[in-house]
């Protein structure tokens, strides 16, 4: 943007902030950086795409009906659009642009309309990988220079038949490997770590164990879960199927060797608290019932100490041993469950030497949630910040916290890395702390570990070949 040419307007840059959505398009035309979030160019969006709906509609019938208001589009006003010869901006900068990564959904629809407005798209994060490697088809349709389109080219194109089951599809190996490497080396930049001058850190994995009642019950759930599982792989059901009925038993499973009380709780909200995907809005209740479930159940809670679990006195553990070994520790402590966290939230204020928590999670109001840093930062002592994955697991810079503590194994390994960046990464003065709880006698979390690594060992193996030194430039064929 203008940042490449500030000298030749005398080193003034009109920078605007996006929030209102009735600014009009000609005031966007006389600022050289605009910057917006992912959540308001998805509403804009939306909002188009309904209006043209309703005019589609109109003229089915004939023109009959209330004519539909015509809403204020901001980015998408007809005056940018490519076939009206619209103005281009010369950069669009996707920063975190994993989060838009869902070629299905609204907000990637919506992100790549605003890319055909501009010439150049530059895509920014630290795990191009996060799940598995079909996502590239995402960052691809940013990409201009080739003809992968749709997501059945690019896997014929790439992936490995799986010949145990017809119509899947493995990795890419052997050429097919090769082109892939091929196709991410045209476009992407990753540089080693080691440039960059990151405090010394920790890792370790503390292993505790359910007691019997949380043992059996977790347990007997995954059985159920495994035993669905496998029936419906001999039928040859396809995965879509496979996360209806029997993979609700692995969430609860992974819930009962939670807390059993969480149980409870999301039974009631019947949230998906282990999809793949969990966005900042599924931390909110907004209806009345659930909230009045839900006081009720934190009210339940501090009565008699039913707060207490396996992993919550293990998490207790790893708390008072960190503070020893630090009185002045600054702690993150986060988890997938924003309702797991309220438990801990709970279970540190009941403690003998109580310990109040900050939180950061979808429930702060997005203007309040720098002045939670900051009370964070200037806390005296030891000091803890609860923080779900979703609203805090990328994108902050934290670098004064010394320990991040994950209450259990996470889906994917790139997501916990992204957590533990965090506190690590450059500015730290102190060395850094990961750790992550593992009940050992829990066949649902090993089995999630397993997954986990599982996709895990080929993104390392793509990200260590395309990693690459500033000096060295990667063979690129002309040809496939």
């Amino acid at each position: 943007m203008a940042l490449l040419d500030a000298d030749q307007n005398q080193g003034v840059i009109r920078v605007m902030v996006v929030r209102d959505p009735t600014i009009p398009p000609t005031t966007l035309l006389k600022q050289d950086v605009i910057i917006v979030s992912y959540p308001f160019v998805m509403s804009r969006h939306r909002k188009k795409v309904r209006y043209l709906e309703k005019i589609a509609d109109m003229k089915k019938t004939g023109g009959q009906g209330i004519l539909p208001e015509r809403p204020n589009l901001c980015f998408f006003s007809e005056i940018f659009e490519p076939k009206n010869n619209g103005p281009k901006s010369p950069y669009i900068i996707l920063d975190e642009v994993n989060a838009v990564k869902n070629s299905r959904s609204l907000t990637f629809a919506a992100v790549l309309e605003l890319r055909k407005q501009c010439d150049v798209c530059l895509m920014l994060t630290g795990s191009p990988i996060d799940n598995t490697w079909p996502d590239i088809f995402s960052f691809l349709q940013f990409v201009e220079g080739h003809d992968i389109r749709n997501k059945t080219m690019m896997m014929k194109l790439l992936a490995t038949q799986n010949l145990k089951y017809p119509g899947r599809y493995k990795p890419p190996q052997g050429q097919n490997f090769l082109k892939f490497i091929q196709i991410l080396n045209h476009f992407i930049v990753r540089r080693p770590e080691s440039i960059i001058n990151l405090p010394p850190l920790h890792k370790h994995i503390f292993k505790f164990e359910l007691n019997l009642s949380e043992e059996l019950t977790s347990n007997a759930t995954f059985d159920i879960y495994q035993k669905a599982i496998n029936i419906k792989a001999k039928e040859g059901k396809g995965k879509g199927q496979k996360r209806g009925t029997a993979f609700k038993s692995l969430r609860l499973a992974l819930q009962e060797a939670c807390h059993p009380n969480l149980v409870s709780l999301m039974a009631h909200l019947r949230r998906e608290e282990q999809k793949d995907q969990i966005d900042e809005e599924d931390d909110v209740l907004y209806d009345a019932e659930s909230i009045k479930e839900w006081e009720t159940w934190r009210e339940r809670l501090k009565e008699n100490s039913n707060w207490q679990s396996s992993r919550i006195n293990a998490l207790i553990d790893v708390f008072n041993k960190q503070r020893d070994l630090d009185p002045k520790c600054s702690v993150i402590i986060f988890d997938e469950s924003v309702y797991f966290l309220d438990i801990v939230q709970i279970a540190f204020e009941s403690m003998y030497e109580p310990v109040e928590s900050l939180r950061y999670d979808g429930r702060v109001p997005a203007e309040k949630r720098g002045s939670t840093l900051t009370d964070f930062r200037e806390a005296e002592g030891a000091k803890v910040l609860l923080m779900s994955r979703a609203a805090g697991g990328v994108g902050l810079n934290i670098a004064w916290a010394n320990v991040v503590i994950q209450c259990s194994p996470w889906w994917k390994a790139e997501w916990e890395v992204q957590a533990m960046k965090r506190a690590w990464r450059p500015g730290a003065q102190r060395p850094v702390t990961h750790i992550t709880l593992l009940a050992e006698n829990c066949k649902a979390e090993h089995y999630k570990a397993k997954a986990r690594d599982r996709k895990h060992r080929f993104n390392t193996k793509v990200m260590d070949v395309i990693t690459r030194d500033d000096d060295h430039r990667p063979d690129v064929w002309d040809d496939f």
